[in-house]
This record gives structure tokens, C-alpha cells and sequence, in this order.
């Protein structure tokens, strides 16, 4: 308002209020350090340029000011590279052979009404269902039941991994379960 009452119209098309040509002010020796940082470092992305300016040489620019920079000297990519994934690689959690450990555990569902459970026996290596049945109570009998099974289908596994519900394990003595995987002499 106050360069149209002093200059009129003239002072609304004024150039040097209007976009600055290359996007930001930034003199030119922080232009010169942004290039500086990029081509010593090749590594640096746009927003560590921008923490290095203002943490190690007190020079103020923002990270989009630092890629506008880059840009105009030729020293951005269009796009990052993709990153190379390694596929050989296995995956943490999983075991490396089959049947080396189980994983059990007991899901509830409602069906018809009233409560269903379904007890499972899942091989760690393939992930495949080696034992599963529905029950309408959460036993032990029948988690042991599940169990004889499916080692009577496949080999008892080396390991067995299980929460600490009351149909695996007790906190006093021995639980049932237990005393089955002792028979085929597994560690629980």
C-alpha cells in the first residue's frame, strides 16, 4: 500500500519486487560454498548441505534453496538412484532349515454364536501349517492332541516356540506340554 501511494501503479510493477531470477537472494559466496560442499562431497543430499552451511559456517540456506543451487550448476541428478536391494539375503526371524522350529499359538473366533479356537503349529523355515484343528475350549489336551499329529505327519522339530499361555507352559513345575515335548526329547 505504501509504494502505490507513493509511486502509483509503477510502484506495484516495480522488478525488484517480483520473483528473483534464480529463486532465492542468496549471495554469492553462500552459492559458491553450497557447489564447494556438493562437488567435495558427492554424498550429501540437499538437507545436509543446508545443516553444514548453517552449523559449521554460520550461512543461511534453506534445503530447497540448496537443490534450486545444485540444479542451476548442473550437480543434481533428476532422480535418485534405485536402491539395490539384496535378495540373497534371509530374513532375520526365519529359521534356515525346515522343521528346525515350530511356532505355536491359539486364535479365538466366534462361529455359530460361541467361541471357537483354533490351535496351530506353524513351521518357522516355510511357514507351512504342519498341524491345526478347531476346539471349543482352549486345552491343553488339545494343544498336545494338535501336536501329536501333526509330528505323527512330520518329524518332530528340533525347537518349539510358544507364548506363555496357560495350555504351554506353567510357572510352577511342569505343564503337560511340556512333559510331550520332553518324551521326544525337545528343548521348549
Amino acid at each position: 500500500m505504501t509504494r502505490y501511494r507513493h509511486l502509483g501503479e509503477q510502484g506495484l510493477h516495480d522488478e525488484a519486487r517480483g520473483p528473483h531470477p534464480g529463486g532465492s537472494k542468496v549471495p554469492p559466496a553462500v552459492t559458491g560454498k553450497i557447489i564447494e560442499l556438493k562437488k567435495e562431497n558427492p554424498s550429501f543430499g540437499v538437507k545436509r548441505i543446508s545443516q553444514w552451511l548453517r552449523r559449521v559456517f554460520f550461512l543461511q540456506a534453506s534445503a530447497e534453496t540448496v537443490r534450486a543451487k545444485l540444479h542451476q550448476a548442473g550437480l543434481m541428478s533428476q532422480k535418485p538412484p534405485p536402491k539395490k536391494r539384496n535378495l540373497t539375503r534371509p530374513r532375520f526371524f526365519e529359521r534356515a532349515t525346515p522343521n528346525q522350529m515350530w511356532q505355536s499359538d491359539i486364535f479365538t473366533f466366534r462361529l455359530g454364536g460361541r467361541y471357537a479356537y483354533v490351535v496351530a503349529f506353524l513351521d518357522d523355515y516355510s511357514r507351512f501349517v504342519v498341524g491345526a484343528d478347531l476346539f471349543r475350549s482352549p486345552t491343553a489336551q488339545a494343544v498336545i492332541e494338535v501336536y501329536r499329529q501333526a509330528i505323527a505327519e512330520f518329524k518332530p522339530p528340533k525347537e518349539m516356540l510358544t507364548d506363555n499361555g496357560r495350555q504351554y507352559t506353567t510357572w510352577r513345575g511342569t505343564s503337560r506340554f511340556e512333559v510331550e515335548l520332553k518324551k521326544d526329547g525337545r528343548p521348549f
